[in-house]
């Protein structure tokens, strides 16, 4: 790739036009492939071993959790979840919402100063994986406001910010962003609704 950036440098006679377009697909390309994670060395063709092993472990108390979560998860989506409901109706109850609450599936990788369950990557594909294997629009749910809302704050909020939110959004309030207007689809960066402090 870096020959490819070179080449492109090296070349004359390009219209200020050509020029931005072959700047924003440099924007696209991004760096180097020695500067990439694992990934997206991979789509380059290059296995970068030392970005993977020693592979990554979750110590013995939060797999115990993460059991513990699982085995209580599975009896209610087995005994009481209504799935089929939810995919005719197009609509989760409020007492399904509860009931992932009081389990602790809504506070999953929220910390724990925070209410949270505090547990890691790991733990939440597994809490996903079994949500899944009832039903799908549950488990779109639960990813939406844990990789959504939730993590926006958890990495951008400030400390005011994650005492005031992280507590509800673990106990009782679901994250949501604005994603789909008439005028843009379903694109999240060309949104027009703005927010304004008043």
């Amino acid at each position: 790739m870096s020959d490819v950036k070179a080449d492109l440098k090296q070349m004359k006679g390009i219209s200020a036009r050509d020029q931005q377009m072959l700047a924003d697909a440099e924007v696209l390309l991004g760096p180097d492939p020695d500067e990439l994670g694992h990934i997206k060395n991979l789509f380059w063709g290059n296995i970068r071993e030392e970005l993977v092993f020693p592979y990554p472990t979750i110590d013995a108390e939060e797999t115990a959790r993460c059991d513990q979560l699982l085995a209580a998860l599975d009896d209610y989506l087995r005994n009481e979840h209504p799935a089929i409901q939810i995919d005719q109706e197009q609509e989760i109850p409020d007492w399904v919402l509860r009931k992932l609450f009081e389990l602790g599936v809504m506070g999953l990788t929220i910390p724990r100063e925070f209410g949270g369950l505090g547990m890691g990557v790991t733990s939440y594909v597994r809490v996903l994986e079994k949500i899944g294997q009832y039903c799908g629009s549950t488990a779109v749910l639960v990813s939406a406001h844990q990789s959504i809302g939730c993590k926006a704050i958890m990495l951008f909020g400030n400390e005011k910010q994650k005492q005031e939110w992280l507590p509800r959004l673990s106990s009782d309030w679901i994250s949501a962003f604005c994603l789909s207007e008439p005028n843009v689809g379903c694109d999240a960066g060309g949104q027009e609704t703005r927010c304004e402090l008043s």
